[in-house]
C-alpha cells in the first residue's frame, strides 16, 4: 500500500520548487512527460537532473515523517519506491534534531545506470526510529526521476469513506478548481485508492451554481438558505446523514470553498486514517494552513482557545528551511483545527450533536472542543488560503463577541461576567486607539444578544440579522482615487516575508501620551493598512485605512466628542453584563444541545422532511 507518493510542483497550484524538492548542486527542473496508459495519453511531471546535480527531497511534501508515522499507526516495514533512469546514486538519509543540533545520516546508498526505467527499493529497519527520512540523488549523468512512494506491505487496517463537506456564497471560481483538483486525482480515477471512499457534499448558500449539472455519483450539490459557513457546513453534514445507512461514512473532512490544495493531501489523509493504530484512530486530522501570498509560510498547524485569546500554533515557521521542518514534528497541546482542513470522525450519532447555529466565527472552535481529543498532523497535509492580517471587516467584531461569550458559556463555566467584561473591554481600547468608533454599537448589539440567552439563536431569522449587522460599522469602499493622492506608493507597500508575525511594541513616548491623545494631532491624512499595530497611529488626526490588495477601505477620525460617547456606552456594556451575563450563561450550559439536534437544523434550514 502506497503511503505517500513524491510529487512535484505544478503550475496551477503551486510553483514553489523549495517545497518539493532541493537543489543542492547543479541543475533540476521538472518537465512533462508523455504517459500511454491503454489508449489514453497522459501527461505527468518528471524531475530532469542534469550531470553533476545532486538533489534531495527533505522538503515539505516530500520528506517522510517517520516520527509521526511511528507514532500514529502501528506500521514496522516502511519502504521507499522509486522510478528512475540514467546513472547515479540515490540514498536514503535520515535527519533529527537534538537539542537544536541536526543529526543526519545515510541509511543506505544504491548506485544505477540504465537507459530504461528501473525500480529502486529501500526498507527501513525496524531499527530505525523517529526523526524524518528522505531521499537524495546525485546524477553522474542525465538522471529522469519518474516516481516515488513510501510504501507498505501490511494491509489496511480500518475501513474508511469520508464526506466531503464545502460551503460555499458565490465563488464559482473556486469551486470549479476544486471540482477539477478532485475529479481528476479521485472522483474518476477507478484505480485511486479514494475511488468510492469520498463523496463531496456542496452546499451552495449563494444559490449561484448549476446544482443539477454538478451533482453526480460522487458529488452532491444542493442549494441552501444563507444560514452562514455554520449553516452551510451542517446542511453538508446533514446530507451526509440521509445517506449514512447506504454509504456508511466513517469521516466528515471541513473544507473552506476559497482553498488551494494539493490532492496529495487528501491522499496521505486517507492512508494516515486507514492505517491509524487504536490510540488514533477516533483523532482528528487538521491540515495546516499556509499563506497565498509566500506559499512556503505556514500561518497555523494547530490552534489554542484561551478563552478567547487565540493562538495560532506555529505561525510563521518557513516550511522551505530544514530547520522547521524537523521542527514542525514536535506534538503541542492544541485545542482545535480550522475548518479549512479538518477531518473529524463521523457517524449517526452526530445527528444529536451538530454546530451551534452561530453563522460564522467560533464555530469551528466550539464543535472541536466537543468532539475532538486527539490531533494528528502531517507535513503535506495542507491547505493554501488567503490571511487576514489587512483585511478586516466591521461585522466581524460582533460574531466575534457573541460567539465568544456563547462559546466560553458552554465549555468554560468559570469565566463569569468580569473576565468577559474585562477581555471585551482591552478589545474595545484597542478599537478606540485606531477610532474604529463605529465599531462600538457592534459590541453592543452583541451583548445584547447574548444575553437574551439560547431562545436568541433559536428564535432570530439569520438572514435578516446579518443584513441588520452589515449595515453597522464601517463598510469598504473603493479608495484608490485617494490613495494615489497621498501616497503613490501604496500598491508597493505590502506585506515583506522577513517582517511577518513580527509583534510591534509600544515605546516610552507611547506610554506617556497615551499614544498621542495627550498632544494636539496631526492635520495631514495618513495612509495605512487596516492591520497596521495601534503605535503607528501616534498623533495622527485623521487616518485612511486600506487593503493592500483591492484598494478598499474606510476614513476614520480622532474624536474627543466621540470617545466620550464610548465610555458611556461601556458603562451601559458594564450595567448589562453585570446584571444578565451570568444568567445567559448557565441557560446556555442548560439548553445549548436544543440547539444542535438534526429536528432543529432541518427547521433552521427550512429543509423539507
Amino acid at each position: 500500500m502506497v503511503l505517500q507518493n513524491i510529487i512535484f510542483p505544478k503550475k496551477d497550484i503551486c510553483k514553489k520548487d523549495i517545497l518539493y524538492y532541493r537543489q543542492e548542486k547543479g541543475r533540476t527542473k521538472v518537465k512533462i512527460y508523455e504517459d500511454l496508459k491503454g489508449q489514453e495519453k497522459l501527461f505527468k511531471e518528471v524531475l530532469v537532473m542534469e550531470n553533476g546535480s545532486v538533489c534531495s527531497f527533505f522538503t515539505y511534501f516530500n520528506e517522510f515523517s517517520l516520527n509521526k508515522w511511528q507514532e500514529y499507526t502501528d506500521i514496522c516495514d516502511f519502504m521507499l519506491s522509486i522510478s528512475i533512469e540514467g546513472r547515479g546514486k540515490a540514498y536514503l538519509c535520515q535527519c533529527t534534531l537534538d537539542n537544536g543540533k541536526f543529526k543526519n545520516k545515510i541509511l543506505e546508498e544504491k548506485p544505477f545506470d540504465n537507459k530504461g526505467i528501473c525500480e529502486l527499493v529501500f526498507k527501513i529497519q525496524k531499527t530505525i526510529c523517529g526523526g524524518i527520512v528522505f531521499l537524495k540523488l546525485a546524477a553522474e549523468k542525465e538522471v529522469v526521476f519518474y516516481s516515488g512512494a513510501y510504501k507498505t506491505a501490511q494491509n489496511i487496517v480500518n475501513r474508511v469513506k469520508i464526506a466531503a463537506g464545502i460551503c460555499t456564497y458565490h465563488r464559482e471560481e473556486y469551486i470549479k478548481k476544486t471540482m477539477g483538483l478532485l475529479s481528476g486525482a479521485f472522483l474518476n480515477d477507478r484505480e485511486s485508492l479514494l475511488y468510492g471512499n469520498l463523496k463531496l457534499f456542496i452546499s451552495d448558500n449563494g444559490n449561484s451554481l448549476d446544482c443539477n449539472k454538478i451533482s453526480s455519483e460522487f458529488v452532491s450539490c444542493i442549494y441552501n438558505k444563507n444560514a452562514g459557513g455554520t449553516g452551510g457546513f451542517t446542511r453538508c453534514m446533514l446530507e451526509a446523514l440521509n445517506e449514512q445507512k447506504e454509504q456508511g461514512f466513517t469521516h466528515f473532512l471541513f473544507m473552506d470553498d476559497d482553498i488551494l490544495f494539493e490532492p496529495e493531501a487528501l491522499y496521505r489523509t486517507y492512508t494516515l486514517l486507514s492505517m491509524a493504530n487504536d490510540k488514533y484512530k477516533n483523532a482528528t486530522i487538521g491540515g495546516a494552513l499556509l499563506r497565498t501570498d509566500f506559499m512556503e509560510i505556514q500561518h497555523a498547524c494547530g490552534e489554542s482557545w484561551n478563552n478567547g485569546r487565540v493562538e495560532s500554533l506555529k505561525k510563521g515557521y518557513d516550511l522551505s528551511k530544514t530547520y522547521y521542518l524537523l521542527l514542525n514534528e514536535k506534538v503541542v497541546q492544541e485545542d482545535y483545527n480550522g475548518w479549512w482542513y479538518c477531518c473529524m470522525p463521523f457517524s449517526d450519532k452526530l445527528g444529536i450533536s451538530l454546530p451551534l447555529p452561530v453563522f460564522i466565527h467560533r464555530d469551528d472552535v466550539e464543535y472541536n472542543l466537543r468532539h475532538s481529543k486527539k490531533f494528528m498532523h502531517l507535513n503535506g497535509i495542507n491547505v493554501w488560503h488567503n490571511t487576514f492580517e489587512n483585511r478586516r471587516a466591521s461585522n466581524l467584531e460582533y460574531y466575534n463577541t457573541r460567539n465568544l461569550f456563547i462559546l466560553n458559556a458552554i465549555h468554560k463555566p468559570e469565566f463569569n461576567w468580569r473576565k468577559a467584561e474585562k477581555q471585551l473591554f482591552i478589545h474595545i481600547i484597542g478599537q478606540i486607539c485606531k477610532y474604529h468608533n463605529k465599531n462600538i454599537e457592534l459590541f453592543v448589539r452583541a451583548v445584547e444578544d447574548f444575553c437574551k440567552g439560547p431562545e436568541f439563536l433559536k428564535e432570530q431569522e439569520p438572514v435578516k440579522l446579518h443584513q441588520s449587522i452589515m449595515g453597522m460599522g464601517y463598510s469598504l469602499e473603493d479608495m484608490t482615487e485617494k490613495l494615489d493622492k497621498y501616497n503613490k506608493n501604496w500598491r508597493k507597500q505590502g506585506l515583506k516575508k522577513n517582517s511577518l508575525y513580527k509583534t510591534e511594541k509600544f515605546k516610552l513616548h507611547h506610554i506617556i501620551f497615551a499614544n498621542g491623545w495627550l498632544l494636539p494631532g496631526k492635520r495631514k491624512l495618513s495612509v495605512l493598512p487596516v492591520g497596521v499595530h495601534i503605535s503607528h497611529l501616534f498623533r495622527v488626526k485623521n487616518v485612511l485605512y486600506y487593503e493592500p490588495e483591492t484598494g478598499k477601505g474606510f476614513e476614520c477620525k480622532r474624536s474627543y466628542k466621540e470617545l466620550v460617547n464610548i465610555f458611556k456606552k461601556m458603562y451601559g456594556i458594564h450595567c448589562i453584563m453585570r446584571k444578565s451575563y451570568d444568567k445567559a450563561a448557565r441557560e446556555y450550559r442548560g439548553h445549548y444541545k436544543e440547539l444542535v439536534s438534526t429536528g432543529f437544523w432541518k427547521k433552521y434550514l427550512e429543509m423539507e422532511d
